[in-house]
């Protein structure tokens, strides 16, 4: 290896591995493996391993939410290409794995997809997770101009891939990894796979990595959904605890007793504790002892203050109330007033329908050019399907009055999130429909009705 080629991949083994840290986190609430931030030192210490596997994981909620309106319904183009398109999209299984690129993307902000030709010079889409990838942009076009794609094999070894706009180039670790082995000192050698030349050559002229990014704020990466949520949920798990805890006590009555003299063990000089407890009944025989017992925890503010926590983490991540079942949306409640309840959450999902739109669109357009089927002054849009759903009567009451107003059945059709495709089959059945029912109707007037 030269010079150049051991610093690139230190330079992006660094990068990942100091995303991964951050990202470590998000992945971690995300699966449920939360931490005691809030609870004290002595609480821990009594009653942690008991409650170690106690939590309400809100952060799966926070993010699935969202993912669950995000739905690609195709590509706006000429039929040709839109028909290209989706059959591309479908190749790559991408209606089920779109659903996982957003979850990731909407989880720690980033998420990736490689486009890159199969042996059957069939464009394939392969999404890739945070961890395992990262990007350089051009400061100025804000272009992708380097990416880099770090992970471990199941044979044990670290395997490095950069991918440049004119070439590929494929590392393997010089040696297996092991826990004295530090992610920094990996050393890596070219990777030499059969039936390709080394580097591989990139003819498309573009780096085939693809970056979604969620509330980029004029930086070149996302930022997590779940940043300002899981100091909530920590503190929502402490007072999951807590009640938990007083429910115990609750249930087995803390009582007291003064003025009893207590008996020390000769040998040891240690006092004797003289009940148990969950001693069914105390006795003393000194005449000077006095029993007596705690008030109970009030269970029921407890309980308001966890549903506080959780309305907190509504209100911070946007999430609509229902989704957390604080509130329940009864049937006879409006579409309009549905909507307006909402409405951030909405806007929410618009906004990363066009940061994710523009980004599928220009990997659906790459693929498109690996298949030698897109012209370059043929645009290519996204379609999704409505981020704030309406009920069935109400799309069609819109589709009469669209119709009212002079719209095409084609484009209604369009609105109802059907293909041109589709829309062309539904045609050719009306058709054939109406031409039957003229068949009839003239045999009907030539000698009466048809035979059935």
């Amino acid at each position: 290896m030269t010079p150049d080629q051991s610093k690139a991949t230190k330079r992006a083994v660094e990068r990942i591995n100091t995303k991964n840290a951050a990202y470590a986190k998000f992945y971690a609430y995300y699966d449920g493996r939360h931490t005691w931030n809030f609870s004290s030192k002595k609480f821990k210490n009594k009653y942690g391993q008991r409650l170690q596997e106690l939590r309400e994981n809100l952060c799966r909620v926070v993010v699935k939410a969202p993912a669950s309106r995000l739905e690609v319904i195709g590509f706006q183009s000429e039929t040709e290409i839109q028909n290209a398109a989706w059959d591309i999209w479908k190749g790559s299984n991408m209606p089920l794995q779109s659903g996982v690129l957003h979850r990731e993307a909407f989880k720690t902000g980033d998420a990736y997809l490689i486009v890159w030709p199969n042996e059957d010079n069939t464009a394939v889409f392969y999404p890739n997770p945070a961890a395992n990838m990262t990007v350089w942009k051009d400061p100025e076009s804000g272009q992708t101009t380097e990416a880099a794609k770090f992970w471990k094999g199941n044979d044990g070894f670290y395997y490095l891939t950069l991918y440049y706009a004119d070439r590929i180039e494929k590392y393997i670790s010089s040696t297996k990894a092991d826990g004295k082995l530090s992610l920094t000192n990996i050393t890596f050698k070219p990777r030499e796979v059969k039936g390709e030349s080394w580097p591989l050559e990139n003819p498309y002229k573009q780096v085939p990595v693809f970056h979604f990014v969620f509330e980029n704020e004029m930086n070149d990466f996302g930022r997590s959904l779940l940043t300002d949520v899981i100091p909530l949920n920590d503190a929502l798990n402490k007072s999951y605890a807590d009640i938990f805890v007083a429910q115990e006590y609750n249930s087995m009555r803390q009582r007291w007793i003064a003025g009893l003299r207590v008996e020390e063990d000769e040998e040891t000089g240690k006092k004797i504790e003289p009940y148990k407890a969950d001693d069914a009944t105390w006795v003393a025989e000194d005449n000077e002892a006095k029993f007596g017992e705690f008030t109970d925890a009030d269970l029921e503010k407890m309980l308001k203050v966890k549903q506080e926590a959780v309305r907190d983490v509504a209100l911070v991540s946007g999430i609509p109330p229902s989704y957390f079942n604080l509130e329940q949306i009864g049937s006879a409640i409006s579409g309009e007033a549905l909507r307006k309840i909402e409405a951030r959450f909405t806007a929410m999902i618009q906004d990363a329908q066009r940061s994710f739109g523009e980004t599928w669109a220009n990997a659906m357009s790459f693929a498109l050019e690996v298949e030698e089927k897109l012209r370059p002054d043929l645009p290519i849009e996204t379609q999704w399907a409505d981020a704030a759903p309406i009920s069935e009567s109400e799309q069609l009451d819109n589709a009469l009055k669209k119709k009212n107003l002079g719209w095409s059945l084609e484009q209604i059709q369009r609105d109802f999130g059907l293909t041109d495709k589709q829309i062309k089959a539904m045609l050719a059945e009306t058709k054939e429909r109406d031409k039957t029912k003229m068949e009839n109707a003239a045999k009907f007037f030539d000698g009466g009705l048809p035979n059935s």
